[in-house]
């Protein structure tokens, strides 16, 4: 095409033409429409782990005491509540039902309560094993001698049949006697050959 003869109106005329042969120009985009916003990631806290059953364990054990008889575990006789505490184990103790004066006392090595078979009859509380005796030293001496680390102070009990009173054994602590019995006798404990006699009321320190 020859532009340098032609007049200005014609050289505009041409020039548009020119453009629309060559396709239409692209609209300006639509801002009325909503552009699709990608949601930022988000990272997500994990929850705190899991405390394993028995991670923890109570500073306090209440132990369920019970009546025995040569034919098995009877009525409830009250509770003992078990703590460390500077002085040795701490037991808390709270009866009913027994007979007034002085009862010996003691941690058994097994966890049961239950009569036994011995010297072919039927004992009370027998199941319970021996006194605890972790160092071996094979002999009743009470709470202060060097004997069973089981021999714990004399109970005594009100003349209304309660004992309500605190008592403290030294060689022990809570850790030694989970998983134990813990045993109340029917006669007073001379601390060194008679530990009290017939085994009355017992309970199970749970583990």
């Amino acid at each position: 095409m020859n532009l340098a003869h032609k007049p200005l109106s014609c050289l505009v005329l041409s020039l548009a033409t020119s453009l629309i042969a060559c396709g239409k120009p692209t609209p300006p985009a639509d801002l009325t429409t909503p552009v699709p916003m990608t949601a930022p990631s988000v990272q997500a806290t994990p929850p705190p782990p899991a405390t394993m059953a028995g991670s923890t364990r109570a500073t306090e054990v209440i132990v369920a005491m019970k009546f025995i008889t040569d034919q098995g575990i009877g009525a409830e006789a009250g509770t003992l509540m078990l703590s460390d505490s500077a002085a040795g184990l701490m037991v808390n103790i709270s009866l009913k039902g027994l007979s007034p004066g002085e009862h010996g006392f003691h941690v058994h090595q097994n966890a049961d309560c239950g009569p036994k078979e011995k010297d072919g009859k039927m004992i009370a509380g027998e199941a319970a094993g021996e006194h605890f005796d972790p160092t071996q030293q094979g002999k009743h001496a009470g709470p202060g001698g060097m004997g069973h680390a089981g021999d714990l102070p004399r109970l005594t009990v009100s003349p209304d049949g309660t004992a309500t009173m605190t008592l403290t054994a030294a060689k022990l602590k809570l850790a030694d006697v989970r998983n134990r019995s813990i045993i109340v006798h029917a006669e007073r404990d001379d601390y060194a050959t008679m530990p009290g006699g017939a085994r009355i009321a017992c309970g199970v320190v749970p583990q």
